[in-house]
């Protein structure tokens, strides 16, 4: 693995040469503070304000070497593949109306996965695509098993970091700006396969959504994280069709883009994907509705209050000063189960340095994106059999038994496809994966049974590896109707309890 010794900030890169592809920049120490003041002021105040570019370098660097270390041919005299990281500037390729295109670097964090010897080059690319306040770095524990198993084959593999996230540049997010002229950005390219109101081609003009179009924060963000992707997929893979795995958020994104782009995607394996079902009718109890004693509901009205707002989870992160890295290290340690604790502050120090340092960008994407609850603005629900159907592209759903994304989602979005095109099998292969031991951060908490089901998609093309069948699938949307009936009728039941004693009430007045 090519690293270098540190990481600036996205204006202190420059170009050097040569450089092997697919990348155009490497990591250039900070130019010097020859600022007296300046250099007492940062240390001074460096105690408060601990996160930095150079320590998410570190804090990367620390967890890819234990992915190189994993690997059954770490100690082999010819390893089967190799790791290079660097940075490609994407900024050159985006097209003029892109909301990143006026940054002078849109620089994207990447990871190489290659074979070391000569292999068969037309086996498609991997791709992998992180979450929300996630990073390239947390693939490491199921990277090796995957490389060990498909590098050989032919396969290379890619690990990005989103534009305005992680260790990639810090693009200002646009959102604000953008939203009053953003028909500049997105009629969507030729290459979109969206309809109606669930369309990503909608026009955006003055701010202004016409008459069947989408919400023009929804079409900024997504253009602002697409057009980088389409731009990293031209220049690091030449449009290669890509076997793309994304995460979480990574994959509601990942979904956007196998519909504008569909000729570049070979296969769509999303891994406990946000945004799949539509918004719960008001009886169905969410987090938004259910009922709690005032001061949890005041909270919760805090916390609405400052989702809408914008204000993200980093930003606390940042403002805590040196409290914030042990609040990192609080989620990590009851979301990430470490094997010692040497691993633990690695992950600790990833998640707060890749998060925390720099300023707030591609993490403002929570809220636009997503209501409070994490249901999507605009659903993947209605057009996700789209990319099957009509794309013919196959399509994995993967979830932990214990995610707290449910995988019936994704159940329900096949039911309602098989009801809609009356029975007819699905040109494309579609299938909801359980790893079993698993929770949200699934190729963290089962990085073997993820990396083995993983590798089952890539080289067969019908599945089997922790697959439900179509009968399984029936059983858990019975069960979960049947659950969802009982809620209702409690709700029904409860509510002339209420009228009565409002009733009685204004008799007594």
């Amino acid at each position: 693995m090519t690293t270098a010794a540190s990481a600036p900030l996205p204006e202190d890169l420059a170009p050097a040469t040569p450089l092997q592809r697919p990348f155009t920049h490497t990591e250039l120490p900070p130019r010097p503070q020859k600022s007296l003041m300046h250099r007492a002021f940062s240390a001074a105040t460096s105690w408060y304000w601990p996160a930095d570019a150079l320590a998410a370098h570190a804090a990367e660097s620390a967890l890819l070497a234990r992915a190189a270390a994993a690997s059954v041919h770490a100690l082999a005299l010819n390893s089967a593949w190799s790791m290079r990281s660097g940075f490609v500037d994407v900024g050159p390729s985006l097209p003029a109306g892109s909301p990143a295109a006026a940054s002078p670097h849109a620089l994207i964090n990447t990871l190489v996965v290659e074979p070391t010897t000569a292999t068969d080059t037309s086996a498609p690319p991997v791709l992998f695509l992180h979450g929300y306040g996630s990073g390239l770095g947390l693939w490491y524990r199921a990277l090796p098993t995957v490389a060990d198993a498909l590098v050989p084959r032919g396969h290379t593999l890619y690990a990005i970091d989103w534009l305005g996230s992680a260790r990639s540049a810090r693009v200002p997010f646009p959102v604000a700006e953008v939203a009053k002229d953003s028909s500049k950005c997105h009629k969507d390219k030729k290459h979109s396969n969206n309809s109606s109101s669930s369309s990503s081609d909608a026009v955006v003009i003055d701010g202004k959504v016409p008459s069947g179009g989408r919400d023009p924060t929804v079409a900024v963000t997504e253009a602002y994280f697409l057009d980088s992707l389409a731009a990293f997929h031209s220049q690091a893979l030449d449009n290669k069709p890509a076997i793309v795995v994304a995460h979480s958020l990574g994959g509601y994104l990942a979904t956007r883009y196998a519909q504008q782009y569909p000729d570049r995607v070979a296969q769509l394996v999303l891994v406990s994907p946000a945004g799949v079902p539509p918004v719960p009718p008001p009886h169905v109890q969410t987090f938004a509705n259910r009922p709690l004693p005032w001061h949890w509901a005041a909270v919760r009205s805090a916390f609405r209050g400052m989702w809408e707002a914008g204000y993200t989870p980093f930003q606390l992160l940042r403002g805590l000063g040196p409290v914030g890295p042990r609040l990192a290290g609080w989620y990590t340690s009851r979301r990430m189960e470490a094997v010692d604790d040497a691993e633990a502050r690695e992950l600790r120090d990833y998640v707060f340095h890749v998060n925390a340092h720099g300023d707030a960008a591609g993490e403002k994407a929570l809220s636009a994106l997503l209501l409070p609850g994490a249901w999507a603005k605009d659903p993947l629900a209605h057009t996700l059999p789209q990319i099957w159907r009509e794309s013919g592209i196959p399509t994995r759903f993967v979830y932990g038994d214990v995610d707290w994304m449910d995988f019936r989602h994704a159940a329900r979005v096949l039911a309602a496809d098989a009801t809609a095109s009356a029975g007819t099998p699905s040109p494309a292969d579609v299938s909801v994966h359980i790893v079993e031991g698993a929770g949200h951060q699934v190729f963290l908490d089962n990085p073997p049974r993820f990396a083995e089901t993983v590798i089952d998609m890539v080289v067969n093309p019908h599945p089997l590896v922790a697959r439900l069948s179509g009968e399984d699938l029936a059983v858990a949307l019975a069960s979960k109707a049947a659950e969802e009936i009982e809620a209702a009728a409690a709700a029904a039941a409860a509510a002339p309890v209420v009228a009565s004693a409002d009733a009685h009430v204004s008799t007594l007045q």
